[in-house]
């Protein structure tokens, strides 16, 4: 008997061992995801919204943009290409750890079958993309809703880790290791903005569009998390956000927002119903995404909106709350730093580094006569400089900006000139080879036009290092 309980504790130590082996294999095969992780970081019961949805809800809603208008939590628990049944579960593990008032639904996911992605491509993207929580019954009640609700899906083993990620071995690195040890607490609070612009007429509801049938999982699943909502006391609104739809699409939305007003679920959609100043020659980084200036948009309005129909308290100046008036703060200066890439003119280009945590270098280099000189003079008023240099025969300059205001500036021929502050050494030079040297790096400016580089003084690291040419018109900038 004593021989049969000992070999019986070594069974069990070994089947032990080798599933603690399995998790551990698990863990380090598996795909990181930043977003995801970044959101167990959140400190427990310290979200009052909660945005979930695909890329388009990423590049809408902003946590931070919010928090400075309004003053209550949110954050934006994505995945690229995320279907409704993955939208279910990831509210599911969000109430794990977080009580929101108010879960905004993006609805992009009912359109599946009828949208511009295949759902092939929908299904190979969410494969990657969707089994990003942790390991937990949740997360195998969702590799099952995959198996079962997707049109080109796996049995529901495969994407256990160990089978799905198996691959990866040979492509492994320390962060594989080392992720689930590491902090990943984030300012953006999983939003990613997007910087490019691409302009589109806006779309029109058909007057009669085609009927299409709502592919029945991902009405399954809109049922579900109606119900969920009702389960855990959570008020739910379903959102879409803006970009150009397919025809087929139309019914989709029609046959969502009758279901959601049976139900009583308030509905915002953005693309033609919801207005917010958007627009679509400007606002759209492509047909599918809005970019940062409409994030900012529609952040604002729906920020506004969540406040005046729910009580979502204001928290802003409240001491356990101040991590958070930080990571706006830093979020948003990140922001700015990325507008001076979108800046369309040299004048507003200039105009942004008036900021006492930037300090700019700017070298000239070339006959900058050579092209149409009234933007860039434009942009040399803003901050101070001498438009004399853009003129035939006007020869080089080299000059110092500090928070937008000449510190230095010197003009004639073959410059040189070093600038010295703590932390900070920089060598500019103009002529044959123009160039700038920042801590001993060199930042290669050898372009004809005028050549800026900006240090954020701050965070003690290169903006950026632009150049406008002048046989462009001084719009163009190439780092």
């Amino acid at each position: 008997m004593r021989k049969r309980s000992k070999n019986l504790l070594a069974a069990l130590a070994f089947c032990l061992a080798v599933f603690l082996l399995a998790c551990a294999l698990s863990a380090v095969l598996n795909t990181k995801s930043e977003t995801m992780m970044a959101f167990y970081a959140e400190p427990k019961e310290s979200i009052d919204v909660l945005f979930v949805g695909s890329s388009h809800c990423m590049a809408a809603f902003s946590p931070a943009a919010i928090w400075q208008q309004e003053g209550f939590t949110s954050y934006n628990l994505y995945s690229l290409s995320q279907p409704m049944w993955t939208s279910y579960h990831y509210i599911k593990e969000a109430l794990k750890t977080q009580s929101p008032k108010v879960v905004v639904l993006d609805a992009f996911g009912m359109s599946y079958g009828n949208t511009y992605i295949t759902p092939e491509n929908l299904d190979s993207v969410s494969d990657d993309y969707s089994l990003l929580i942790k390991p937990s019954l949740n997360r195998l009640e969702l590799a099952m809703a995959m198996s079962r609700s997707q049109v080109h899906a796996r049995p529901f083993y495969r994407y256990l880790p160990l089978l799905r990620y198996h691959g990866r071995w040979k492509s492994l690195t320390r962060e594989d290791f080392t992720w689930y040890f590491e902090d990943h607490y984030s300012t953006n609070k999983g939003y990613a903005p997007l910087f490019e612009t691409e302009a589109f007429a806006p779309p029109v509801p058909l007057a009669d569009p085609p009927e299409s049938e709502v592919y029945p999982p991902a009405m399954e699943y809109l049922h579900k998390t109606i119900e969920l909502s009702r389960q855990e006391g959570f008020a739910l609104v379903v959102a879409w956000a803006p970009y150009i739809p397919e025809d087929a699409e139309w019914d989709v939305f029609r046959q969502v927002e009758d279901l959601c007003a049976a139900e009583g679920v308030p509905v915002l959609n953005y693309i033609t119903d919801v207005d917010c100043g958007f627009s679509y020659e400007t606002d759209l980084a492509e047909h599918a995404h809005v970019n940062l200036f409409g994030s900012e948009k529609v952040s604002a309005h729906i920020g506004a909106w969540l406040a005046e129909n729910y009580e979502l308290e204001d928290r802003r100046g409240q001491e356990e709350y101040a991590y958070w008036e930080q990571a706006a703060a830093t979020d948003q200066w990140d922001l700015e730093k990325m507008m001076l890439r979108l800046s369309p003119t040299p004048a507003e280009y200039f105009s942004r580094l008036q900021d006492d945590r930037l300090v700019a270098f700017v070298v000239s280099r070339g006959n900058l006569s050579a092209g149409q000189t009234e933007a860039m003079e434009e942009g040399f008023s803003a901050v101070g400089l001498d438009p004399g240099v853009l003129q035939p025969g006007g020869g080089e300059m080299l000059a110092v900006l500090d928070g937008g205001e000449p510190v230095e500036m010197e003009t004639g021929r073959d410059l040189s000139y070093t600038y010295t502050e703590e932390g900070l050494e920089a060598q500019l030079q103009s002529g044959g080879h123009a160039l700038l040297s920042l801590n001993g790096e060199e930042v290669q400016l050898d372009h004809e036009g005028v050549l800026v580089a900006v240090w954020d003084r701050a965070e003690g690291e290169l903006v950026q290092s632009v150049a406008f040419r002048p046989d462009e018109g001084f719009h163009t900038r190439t780092d």
